[in-house]
């Protein structure tokens, strides 16, 4: 019986990383269908085999523009459903992370299809804010995380007098010193936003980003003052948003309900102070499933989708906000990950191919016959192999014999009892002991094939 598309598509499990974008074709290729629900489709193998014929050379980056245009759809969508569902009175906004890709290319084609969403920009440094300032004249949304000295506080200070909607997000107490004795030389109230460390740690491989040991971000006695000072200068008003950020790749969606609880409970405890927060930024960490489904490691993995996702945050928020009697806020989220990972495919060529040496013939009888004792019981894991007879367990039993036998050698190669030619020779007859019960266990075509 011959391989099918399905069967391929099944073993690399494209349709839990594909998001309906990537799947393979009749003919056995990789293919993008930049629009899910039309019948385009580009085929991998064909746009690279034409790169060649025009003289270019691997690697190649190829971007799919429709894509990119799909993801901020989805994302806006799911928030519109879960706002609609809720019955949530505030609306959402997306801000795109510029450091996740600074192409200017793609920068562009996310605002573009942002626009009807009035989708906004995150900065981290002064170059990015460089970068990004002119490209929000419209009033979109540009919020500057990271390090800020003073030349970059000056800057937004004087964006904000132009009337773009900068917002500094304070992460060290330290940075609203700085940005209010600016503003007060300026004779000017700054607008700003500030970043709250929550007791709830983040999940997934950068974890360490999010929750109270994090770098960056204020502690609950720091946000206190921070407060009394807005109400000493008469700024109660000017504080407009409230974050926190869990880190990259978000795993566990059970940790962003806990957390984004807590920014709400925040969030109402400001407002009953009188002060004027009407933005709750989520952060970033929307995840996507890179491997997940084939072996990976459970730190690349998520136990949600996007729309579990966008009602997680609506209506954890709604919650909070009907119970503590506050109007709800404007949300914000942070995801580049999310919206640009799907539309670019890295096509690098193949400049070799390992092949274990292990799996070759067998070492003539000669020189079994002068081996040590685990050599030649491994050795006899092979010849007998013609006489276990057509069972799956018997073929299981030499496949745990060839294994025992092995790792013994490798003990006594350790402790300096076994020689590296006798230790190369266990490893060819195992390597061959592998490949015929392989070849067997392959003409049994058995319904469930063991874990060996």
């Amino acid at each position: 019986m011959s391989w099918t598309a399905r069967e391929a598509q099944e073993l690399y499990a494209v349709e839990t990383w594909g998001e309906g974008f990537y799947f393979v074709n009749d003919a056995g290729h990789a293919a993008v269908r930049p629009f899910p629900e039309r019948s385009l489709a580009i085929d991998i193998p064909e746009v690279v085999a034409e790169a060649r014929r025009r003289g270019v050379s691997g690697p190649l980056l190829l971007r799919f523009q429709d894509v990119l245009q799909a993801r901020v759809r989805r994302l806006h969508e799911a928030f519109a459903e879960a706002i609609d569902d809720a019955g949530y009175a505030g609306e959402y906004r997306c801000v795109y992370p510029i450091k996740v890709n600074q192409l200017h290319e793609v920068v562009e084609e996310v605002l573009d299809a942002g626009k009807p969403y009035e989708l906004g920009l995150e900065c981290g440094s002064k170059a990015e804010l460089v970068a990004a300032l002119p490209l929000v004249l419209d009033e979109r949304l540009l919020l500057c995380n990271g390090v800020k000295d003073t030349a970059m506080l000056s800057l937004m200070l004087a964006a904000q007098r132009l009337g773009q909607r900068v917002l500094p997000v304070i992460e060290k107490y330290t940075e609203f010193e700085q940005l209010a004795a600016l503003a007060v030389e300026a004779r000017q109230a700054p607008r700003f936003a500030v970043r709250v460390k929550p007791a709830t740690s983040g999940s997934g491989r950068w974890f360490e980003s999010g929750g109270r040991r994090s770098k960056f971000g204020l502690t609950l006695p720091e946000l206190v003052g921070l407060v009394e000072d807005l109400e000493r200068l008469g700024w109660k008003d000017r504080l407009e948003l409230l974050h926190f950020h869990l880190g990259s790749q978000i795993s566990d969606i059970q940790v962003l309900k806990t957390a984004t609880k807590e920014l709400a409970q925040i969030y109402a405890e400001l407002h009953a102070r009188g002060i004027g927060v009407s933005v709750l930024d989520v952060g970033g960490g929307l995840g996507v499933q890179y491997g997940a489904g084939y072996g990976e490691d459970e730190g690349s993995a998520i136990n949600y989708g996007l729309q579990e996702y966008a009602n997680a945050i609506v209506f954890t928020v709604k919650e909070v906000c009907d119970q503590r009697a506050v109007p709800p806020p404007c949300i914000v989220s942070e995801s580049g990950r999310a919206l640009t990972a799907h539309h670019s495919v890295l096509v690098v060529p193949v400049l070799g191919a390992y092949r274990p040496v292990e799996n070759g013939e067998p070492p003539p009888a000669a020189s079994i016959e002068r081996a040590p004792e685990v050599v030649r019981r491994l050795h006899r894991v092979l010849s007998e192999l013609d006489e276990t007879g057509e069972a799956l367990e018997s073929l299981l039993e030499a496949y745990h014999d060839a294994e025992e036998a092995r790792e013994e050698a490798n003990t006594l190669l350790r402790l300096g009892f076994l020689g590296i030619e006798d230790a190369a020779m266990a490893e060819r007859i195992y390597g061959a002991a592998c490949a015929a019960i392989l070849e067997r266990l392959r003409a049994m075509q058995p319904e469930d094939t063991p874990p060996e």
